[in-house]
């Protein structure tokens, strides 16, 4: 098992998961091969909504206290979950932008991900092989 720590604002969270990859994840007939981990946070953080290339992205995010949403942030970038939700909180009573979608798992990402492609989205890589093959990784995170 991996644990991972991480401080903010002198609280402390933690979050034990398997080992294993989180991947970002696109339709397979969308262009893009590959996405930054600015571009990605740029998209799941509201301050873009078009891919690189242009063409409009709907983000996909899973439910709020999610643990594999808790390893993405961790992962991306080293922010924890209430620093998230904090910035979220502030965005949406400011009006500004709307959160992304979120859906219950990384089952349903996929699910979703894979008919639709604008879409992009996380996931857990404890899936298995026959689902990860109907969706294409641009961005791999390691916990």
């Amino acid at each position: 098992m991996l644990l991972r720590l991480g401080f903010w604002w002198g609280s402390c969270s933690v979050v034990t998961l398997q080992a294993e990859e989180i991947w970002v994840v696109v339709h397979p007939q969308n262009p893009l091969t590959q996405l930054e981990a600015q571009q990605v946070a740029d998209l799941f953080l509201g301050r873009s909504q078009l891919f690189p290339n242009g063409q409009r992205a709907e983000v996909i995010e899973q439910r709020r206290d999610s643990r594999v949403r808790e390893a993405f942030f961790l992962a991306l970038d080293d922010m924890p979950l209430a620093y998230v939700n904090a910035y979220w909180a502030r965005l949406q009573f400011s009006g500004r932008v709307r959160p992304p979608q979120a859906l219950e798992d990384s089952l349903e990402v996929v699910e979703v991900v894979a008919n639709n492609p604008a879409a992009v989205g996380y996931i857990a890589t404890s899936l298995p092989q026959s689902l990860l093959a109907t969706i294409k990784p641009v961005l791999r995170l390691n916990q």
